[in-house]
């Protein structure tokens, strides 16, 4: 893995910055997965590849937040941009560290990051997902998909829960042959390995709730054009 350079220049910062925000969302203690479609899309177009970027979430943001996913009661809101990008550039590595060193913090890293790594692999999954896409489509998809996902994962307390994921699963503007395709495709294959934070999820009611959506959403007429 490449480790980052110890200094950015601008147009450097200016790529980093929204990778930064999009990884440390990862470290938020809440459900977050809704949102690993969208932050998908972001990554890539961030011109970061696949190891640059695992190597900007081992080696920048979860040394800043790792602590959060251990607090009991953490961070859920969001972390300030300007405190984030503060905290990472003081914490970057110097330019010359040992290769043992740089090893060792590789392993430590992932150690601190291991709360959010499954998330974070499943980012990398749909990042390369996002790539396969034509660039006009890969926001129908990412607005799509998540809701697909927060379906899948939330369990709804509230009846208003399904309809505000039918609105949303509307505004992407895919047919229900193409939001059928996304749950076989994207959805079951790659969120199913998934754990919901702080429950223990039977899958089949994640699936059910899922086809309960796409239902609703086939029953409901079409946005206007």
């Amino acid at each position: 893995m490449a480790l980052p350079p110890p200094t950015l220049d601008a147009d450097a910062l200016e790529r980093r910055a929204p990778v930064w925000s999009a990884l440390a969302d990862l470290f938020l203690d809440t459900e977050v997965r809704d949102g690993l479609p969208r932050a998908a899309v972001t990554l890539l177009d961030s011109g970061h590849d696949e190891r640059a970027l695992e190597a900007i979430f081992l080696d920048e943001v979860a040394p800043v937040l790792h602590w959060n996913l251990k607090q009991v009661a953490g961070e859920w809101a969001g972390f300030d941009e300007a405190w984030l990008r503060e905290q990472i550039l003081l914490r970057r590595r110097p330019a010359a560290t040992p290769r043992w060193l740089g090893g060792l913090r590789r392993w430590f890293g992932r150690l601190r990051a291991r709360p959010a790594l499954a998330d974070f692999e499943v980012l990398l999954v749909l990042v390369h997902r996002a790539r396969s896409l034509d660039p006009r489509e890969r926001d129908a998809w990412a607005t799509a998909l998540g809701g697909l996902v927060a379906v899948y994962f939330e369990r709804p307390q509230l009846d208003a829960f399904l309809e505000s994921h039918q609105t949303r699963l509307r505004s992407s503007g895919l047919s229900e042959a193409q939001l059928r395709e996304l749950v076989a495709r994207d959805l079951h294959p790659v969120f199913a390995r998934l754990r919901v934070r702080g429950v223990d999820p039977d899958e089949s009611v994640g699936r059910a709730q899922v086809e309960a959506a796409l239902a609703a959403t086939r029953a409901a007429p079409s946005p206007p054009p």
